[in-house]
């Protein structure tokens, strides 16, 4: 009603909220909502009745019988009298829990698949980089009187950087 009062209850939200029509007909709304948000619930509320027009609330956490709480979305329609007052509101309350974990695993999958990006630019950048050590160092053993250890040690350690860029 125009209080906030629930006037009707349906199975899906009985089945949503873990409450009989019999237990939640007569408590306030905002009662299956979390305590930091009633009452700006309930302001919305007031407002959405008030301009007699559809309205939607943000994403929201509803709260279960058993405490657990879950994301939702509100939506609101206007009830009216034979006269064309508003008098109450309908509200379709949606869980979108498992998309919002969905959402959350999907911006993670592009965060990962950024940083794969990245990781492939900085090992082919340093790919080339060793190339040029290689062919410098096969140079530099073209030179006469040029101490061939060292130069090995160098051949080695750039054919290690490469196999490890490769994995």
């Amino acid at each position: 009603d125009i209080d906030g009062t629930i006037l009707s209850w349906n199975p899906a939200a009985a089945r949503m909220f873990g409450v009989s029509d019999v237990e939640a007909i007569g408590r306030a709304g905002g009662d299956f909502f979390v305590k930091e948000e009633r009452q700006r619930r309930h302001v919305q509320l007031m407002k959405g009745i008030a301009a007699g027009e559809p309205f939607q609330d943000e994403p929201e956490q509803g709260l279960r019988h058993d405490g657990t709480r879950f994301e939702a979305t509100v939506t609101g329609f206007p009830v009216r009298d034979a006269d064309g007052r508003v008098y109450a509101a309908a509200f379709v309350v949606r869980d979108i829990t498992d998309q919002k974990r969905l959402e959350e695993q999907l911006e993670q999958a592009r965060r990962m698949e950024a940083v794969g990006r990245l990781a492939g630019g900085v090992a082919h950048d340093f790919n080339n980089l060793l190339t040029v050590i290689t062919g410098y160092t096969g140079l530099l053993r073209a030179v006469p009187a040029r101490d061939s250890h060292e130069l090995a040690e160098i051949e080695r350690a750039a054919r290690r950087a490469t196999e490890l860029t490769g994995q």
